[in-house]
């Protein structure tokens, strides 16, 4: 039985060794601004999934996000902390609800469009309970 090298290995033995690639340029390295202009909703944003969201969201770009949770002093921790990071090219707001409540999604909502004139391109829910006992 005749055995052929393959072409992919005959090619990389005929090959000189090359130099190393260079680094990626510092625009390569930027973060995409897709969502430029662009208003979201990001529930459990005090912590979690939720912040993780939120962060990303401005990194790509948005112009704002209105972070919602039940936890006060962490959700505004976090909202100061993208304040901070992003200055005025994002504005955040960060509006303290128990979405287990219809009233209270409903004020969320209000508070939002409120804030960004009535423009929402996208919500993310990250809120959640879990009742643990049992498990």
């Amino acid at each position: 039985m005749n055995v052929l090298p393959s072409r992919r290995n005959a090619v990389a033995e005929d090959k000189e060794p090359s130099a190393p690639s260079p680094p990626p340029s510092a625009h390569a390295a930027a973060p995409s601004k897709c969502l430029s202009g662009r208003c979201y909703v990001v529930t459990g944003a005090a912590q979690g999934v939720g912040e993780a969201v939120a962060q990303a969201l401005a990194a790509a770009g948005a112009a704002g996000v209105t972070l919602v949770d039940v936890n006060a002093a962490k959700g505004e921790a976090v909202r100061a902390s993208l304040a901070a990071a992003y200055g005025a090219s994002l504005r955040a707001v960060f509006v303290e609800a128990d979405l287990s409540s219809a009233d209270a999604c409903a004020r969320a909502v209000a508070e939002h469009a409120a804030a960004f004139g009535g423009k929402c391109d996208g919500l993310v829910n990250c809120a959640a309970t879990c009742a643990r006992a049992g498990w």
